[in-house]
């Protein structure tokens, strides 16, 4: 017989190794002694380390997709057929998408266009001819404190304006 880790006989005794050894005498019905012998192999089942990852957004694991961080078990079949244990700690980071009106200015050569929460992201420093810039506002209004970044607590899409002010040039005549 194959069992995977341990089998309890008709003599009630549990067996975690594999043997060919017990034997257990049964009487039957017209009182003659019928001699078993067991012979038993053990097959080991297993279990890997934990494995831990970050991704953006989903995961997918052994067939499933997961949207959530946490711990997660799959049990799979070992290659001498008993259970093998694969544990999976997952940490999800949310990925959310960063729109700029630049109110015609000139972003730079590399910006976030995205940003992770729990992460964050530097708000980039645009260009504007003869113009100085203010800062990032998230209303077109202007109204509130300028951002120069988001923060690693803020989840959800987002959305910044670009606030100039002319730069006055002086002449100076001699």
């Amino acid at each position: 017989q194959d069992h995977c880790d341990s089998y309890t006989w008709i003599n009630d005794v549990t067996y975690t190794e594999s043997t060919d050894s017990p034997v257990f005498t049964i009487t039957n019905q017209a009182g003659c002694d019928s001699i078993v012998t067991l012979n038993l192999t053990i097959r080991k089942s297993t279990s890997s380390p934990s494995q831990s990852y970050e991704a953006i957004n989903t995961y997918t694991w052994n067939g499933e997709t997961y949207t959530t961080s946490g711990v997660y078990t799959a049990t799979l079949t070992n290659a001498v057929g008993c259970d093998s244990t694969a544990t999976l700690d997952l940490t999800v980071l949310y990925q959310f998408p960063i729109t700029y009106n630049v109110n015609d200015g000139v972003m730079p050569a590399e910006y976030p266009i995205n940003y992770i929460q729990g992460v964050g992201a530097t708000l980039p420093i645009p260009t504007k001819l003869n113009n100085r810039f203010d800062g990032w506002y998230d209303n077109a209004t202007f109204t509130g404190s300028p951002m120069t970044a988001v923060s690693n607590s803020e989840s959800g899409d987002k959305q910044y304006y670009a606030l100039y002010s002319i730069m006055r040039k002086e002449v100076l005549m001699w």
